[in-house]
């Protein structure tokens, strides 16, 4: 009994690690994905990459989640969809909004609301979003 119990203590500690692992590198492999299949115009399947990341069960950083919705809102925007992108972006930005660090990334999530702004000619609301980019880099 007490054998057979340690065994499975041995199995479950060194499989255990290898499916967190393997986990971990299924999220970085869909972010790979998204870039190919987006790159390639294949919206469907480089959004399904990105609901893979935020559906994992995986305990994600928060930058992979900003980076993943961010993603899904450049698929809507090229899309046409821009309402949904808008979403997505707001989604990214108020994760990464108070932190000090992710300047850049929030930069690029203004200039990305910018360009939809700037598709729906709304210009004053577009120059407003690229004054926000600019203000982070000065």
């Amino acid at each position: 009994m007490i054998r057979s119990f340690i065994t499975i203590l041995f199995i479950f500690f060194c499989v255990y690690p290898k499916i967190a692992i393997a986990q971990s590198g299924d999220v970085y492999n869909h972010f790979l994905d998204f870039l190919k299949l987006n790159a390639s115009g294949n919206f469907i399947a480089a959004e399904e990459s990105m609901l893979f990341v935020l559906n994992s069960s995986e305990k994600l950083p928060e930058e992979y989640l900003v980076a993943a919705y961010n993603n899904l809102g450049l698929i809507k925007k090229s899309s046409g969809q821009y309402q949904e992108a808008l979403k997505y972006y707001d989604l990214a930005e108020n994760l990464i909004s108070n932190r000090q660090q992710n300047f850049e990334t929030l930069a690029d999530i203004y200039v990305n609301i910018s360009r939809i702004y700037t598709f729906r000619k709304s210009f004053p609301t577009a120059i407003e979003y690229l004054e926000k980019a600019i203000r982070i880099f000065q």
